[in-house]
């Protein structure tokens, strides 16, 4: 009895936030595995959706040729209207698969976990969040369609995004700027979120001086692509 009278309100908290964080950390444990078979199971039983694909390899085929005119990397689609990054990826991506969909849907599956993983990392960093509502992460049908049944650009470079966050949090500045830098346009609303971390985590100095850095990338981001479209 003395022991429990003695425990504050805040001692008791904090213990109820360590007893979670151990919850937290099983849970994501069994989330990675239960998702990763059910990434098999989508893999194996549901028909592909053809979409970009097929466009992606016209155009990336055309780069690894020789052409560097945007304007004449072509595919189904039309015309090649993703950044420099998108090439170099899905050039790694032909290289590995040699434009079979079959194999491309087994990386963007080992995508799909790691980017999972890294968002439930990042929910594990807060330590606020009760482990039952880290179940809902892997609940998005829309999520892992587009992971792996439509093969999208955009899954690369949300997944960058939540690497940036997930390297910043943990107080790893550099790396995460230089993740930050290659981002395509698209992803350039996580830019108030990554200022936020640095304020917040960095300390005063070091924190103006990222963000002066994270400023000069973006800029220079945006600068290219309204560059490129207005010659466009």
């Amino acid at each position: 009895m003395a022991e429990l009278a003695q425990q504050t309100p805040l001692s008791i908290s904090q213990g109820v936030r360590n007893r979670n964080a151990r919850i937290v950390a099983y849970c994501v444990l069994l989330l990675l595995l239960a998702d990763s078979l059910l990434i098999c199971a989508i893999i194996a039983h549901v028909p592909y959706t053809k979409i970009d694909w097929d466009a992606y390899m016209s155009q990336v085929t055309g780069f690894i040729g020789g052409e560097r005119n945007y304007a004449e990397l072509r595919g189904d689609t039309g015309p090649l209207v993703y950044p420099a990054g998108f090439l170099y990826f899905y050039s790694a991506f032909q290289f590995l698969t040699g434009g079979a969909v079959f194999p491309a849907q087994v990386i963007f599956g080992i995508l799909y976990i790691i980017n999972l993983g890294i968002i439930l990392l990042i929910y594990k960093k807060s330590n606020l969040l009760p482990w039952w509502a880290l179940c809902l992460l892997c609940l998005s049908k829309r999520v892992h369609s587009i992971f792996v049944l439509r093969l999208f650009n955009d899954c690369v470079a949300v997944a960058l995004a939540h690497a940036t966050i997930a390297l910043l949090l943990y107080e790893h500045w550099y790396l995460g700027l230089i993740v930050f830098s290659s981002f395509s346009e698209d992803e350039c609303a996580f830019v108030c979120t990554i200022f936020v971390i640095i304020d917040v985590e960095g300390n005063e100095y070091k924190g103006s001086a990222l963000c002066l850095v994270c400023c000069s990338i973006s800029a220079g981001s945006i600068w290219l692509s309204i560059s490129y479209f207005i010659s466009f």
